[in-house]
């Protein structure tokens, strides 16, 4: 679904709490190992030359209490994000500094294209993961 919709760029939640397929099920994964496999088939796609998930930004979209309790001091993760977003930060401000977070979000999208053609074309010697 996600390789179909060619997104710009993806908000993810780390907990799926409210995401239930149906009211009788659990979801199987949270929003981390999904940004995994997303990088995996990004990574795949790129290295084998193949037509596969399309390069685009992981935001974690996330509250700070979610993140305590899925996180906790395990950044391992943090890596497979482009950005971070507190979630309870957005709500409770959100006349004043949405309009940040907004143009932050498409910024990022806009020059991720960008970013990557740059990193894969050798003129940089920094180690861009994600692209």
């Amino acid at each position: 679904m996600i390789a179909d919709a060619k997104p710009d760029g993806l908000l993810l939640d780390v907990a799926f709490t409210n995401a239930n397929i149906d009211s009788d099920s659990d979801m199987a994964y949270n929003g981390i190992a999904l940004a995994q496999e997303i990088r995996t088939l990004q990574t795949r796609a790129r290295r084998q030359g193949a037509s596969g998930l399309p390069e685009f930004p992981l935001i974690r979209f996330s509250k700070a209490d979610v993140i305590r309790e899925y996180v906790d001091k395990d950044t391992t993760s943090d890596d497979l994000f482009d950005e971070k977003v507190d979630k309870e930060h957005v709500i409770k401000n959100s006349g004043e500094k949405s309009g940040e977070v907004t143009m932050q979000l498409f910024s990022l999208a806009s020059d991720y294209p960008r970013v990557c053609a740059y990193a894969a074309s050798d003129q940089s010697d920094e180690p861009w993961h994600n692209c």
